[in-house]
Formats: structure tokens, C-alpha cells, sequence
């Protein structure tokens, strides 16, 4: 489901929609929303975007949080075990 929509005015309702694939910008979406029970198997980038986009940023940013926080918990435990 491409949802490269310019401009949707004033809400949305996924509800219940299924699609192999959502392709969005974020920034786009109207302001209210209804997505209970919308699934999806995959990101993808909406047609005609660039290199880049919201989607890949944040999910870098999240990958990279992750890894940190990730690495403080493990730190942290081995800190534990030698004070134990």
C-alpha cells in the first residue's frame, strides 16, 4: 500500500486493511487517524521519493539506540557479576 498521498483531509481509517507492504511519509499523515487491526509485512519507500526519506532515518536512528542501549545493559551486568 503506497500511501505517497500529497494531502488527506481531515482523518483516515485503516481499520482492519491488510497489505504486504506500507510505503508512507509520517510527516504526511492527516490528523486523526483509525489503524486497529492494519498490518503489514514490510517498509518500503513511497514512489517517487528520494534517497532517504523519515522512515529510513528513524528506523537507523532506532537501530543505533538500540545498539547502544543494548551495550549499557550488558556493561552494566559484567559491573554486577564483578561486585557480586
Amino acid at each position: 500500500m503506497d500511501l505517497g498521498w500529497k494531502s488527506v483531509s481531515p482523518s483516515v481509517d485503516l481499520t482492519n486493511a491488510a497489505t504486504p507492504f506500507l510505503a508512507d511519509n509520517p510527516m504526511r499523515w492527516p490528523p486523526r487517524f483509525v489503524v486497529s487491526g492494519f498490518t503489514y509485512d514490510r517498509f518500503e519507500k513511497p514512489q517517487g521519493s528520494g534517497p532517504g526519506g523519515t522512515w529510513e532515518w528513524w528506523l537507523n536512528t532506532a537501530t543505533v539506540l538500540g545498539w547502544l542501549v543494548s551495550s549499557i545493559f550488558v556493561l552494566s551486568l559484567a559491573s554486577l557479576a564483578r561486585s557480586l
